[in-house]
């Protein structure tokens, strides 16, 4: 098994983006920041995880011209990089449209379907937490 260098991550209310930061390097930070990995090292697919959904995209994109639902992904992606054993998120939708709302909800529940990593989703929308994995 290997050794992760992160036991937890989190998923800010507000996202918690630097927009002077591509996508790209916001997924990234931590990774550089705590010398885990070299930005040569980061896989670029990580930072085009940022971008899933409809949307498409190369990470290279500034933080600052994400819409909402964008920067809630990034964030997202930001956590899924670390490969961490607990990501904890603090309201994933807040401030989201209910279509995108549904989208961050599925995400939620593929990341734990795929990865399995136990997750904690503060949250005061009753419809998510309903739909939220128990396992």
């Amino acid at each position: 098994m290997e050794e992760k260098p992160f036991r937890a991550s989190m998923v800010f209310q507000s996202s918690a983006l630097l927009n002077s930061l591509t996508v790209a390097d916001n997924v990234s930070l931590a990774l550089r920041e705590h010398r885990t990995a070299s930005s040569s090292e980061i896989p670029p697919d990580r930072a085009r995880g940022a971008r899933t959904g409809r949307h498409g995209g190369h990470g290279g994109e500034d933080a600052d011209e994400l819409s909402g639902g964008l920067r809630k992904r990034v964030a997202i992606a930001r956590a899924l990089a670390m490969r961490s054993d607990l990501i904890l998120y603090d309201e994933p939708t807040a401030e989201l449209d209910p279509l995108l709302t549904e989208e961050v909800g599925k995400l939620i529940r593929k990341i734990q379907e795929s990865r399995k990593p136990t997750q904690v989703v503060v949250t005061h929308n009753l419809p998510l937490a309903e739909r939220s994995p128990t396992t």
